[in-house]
């Protein structure tokens, strides 16, 4: 009897934890990844200001809620994902390979204002919509950066600002996370420090007189190959002359002895 009243007792906890689980019944983890976020349907489930529940009926998508509440069924519906709505302002790290057109690493101090616009979409996003374009707009900024040389970080930093701000309101990725994106600011564009600058500007130094250096070489070579066409083109005149001279003088024998011997034929 004890055996089978602890048994009941085990059966009724699994199915209240099934029933109050985001996940259903016939459901398998999909991802270990944080994004996105889920909450538990409580049946009278509460929606706070600023975010949205994308509410899935039997794994198909069915609604995206506003703040405020909604009755969902547990076990058919549940909230398929949490979705913050505020504006956010996220900080635009530069990639580490980050390098001026001189080689000169650079630091960039960006942020940029994002508002999630459509829950669905941000929903089947692969990790967080704000940290992806994070990282796409840092990627933008390494681009504009290897145009510039050092000396023009500090004069071009509004033209960097305006082109990444502009590459990312006309790009379809954001849209298709279901970001908008209202700012971009680029703060500070600088030089990582004075070491590594003097490291590629000598760096750069070497790669150019060694440029120099195979320029003087190829020029060498070529004045030397115009020197033996030339000798060549000589030496085979000379040797043209001298067998055109040995032909004059072999016919002219040739001649002198035509001569004797009808000298010779007529005295006879």
């Amino acid at each position: 009897m004890l055996r089978q009243t602890a048994r009941l007792a085990a059966r009724r906890r699994a199915t209240t934890t099934r029933a109050m689980s985001t996940e259903y019944a016939f459901d398998e983890p999909k991802t270990t990844s944080n994004w996105p976020r889920t909450k538990a349907n409580t049946l009278i489930n509460v929606v706070p200001q600023g975010e949205a529940h994308v509410v899935e009926r039997a794994r198909q998508p069915y609604d995206v809620k506003g703040p405020g509440y909604w009755v969902g069924v547990p076990g058919l519906d549940a909230i398929a994902a949490v979705v913050d709505t505020r504006e956010q302002t996220i900080v635009v790290p530069a990639p580490p390979e980050c390098l001026s057109r001189d080689g000169v690493g650079v630091d960039a101090a960006a942020t940029a204002n994002v508002c999630i616009v459509d829950a669905e979409k941000a929903r089947h996003a692969s990790d967080d919509p704000a940290q992806k374009l994070a990282e796409l707009a840092g990627l933008l900024v390494q681009k504009e950066v290897a145009a510039l040389s050092t000396d023009e970080l500090a004069t071009k930093r509004s033209a960097v600002e305006a082109a990444v701000k502009h590459q990312l309101s006309n790009d379809s990725a954001p849209a298709s996370w279901g970001l908008e994106v209202r700012n971009f600011t680029l703060a500070a564009l600088t030089a990582r420090n004075d070491e590594e600058r003097a490291q590629a500007q000598a760096a750069l130094a070497e790669k150019q007189a060694q440029a120099a250096a195979s320029v003087q070489r190829v020029e060498m070579a070529r004045e030397a190959a115009r020197r033996d066409a030339a000798y060549a083109h000589e030496a085979a005149t000379r040797e043209t002359r001298i067998l055109a001279d040995r032909v004059v003088a072999l016919a002219e024998a040739e001649a002198k002895a035509t001569k004797v011997r009808a000298a010779a034929m007529a005295a006879a």
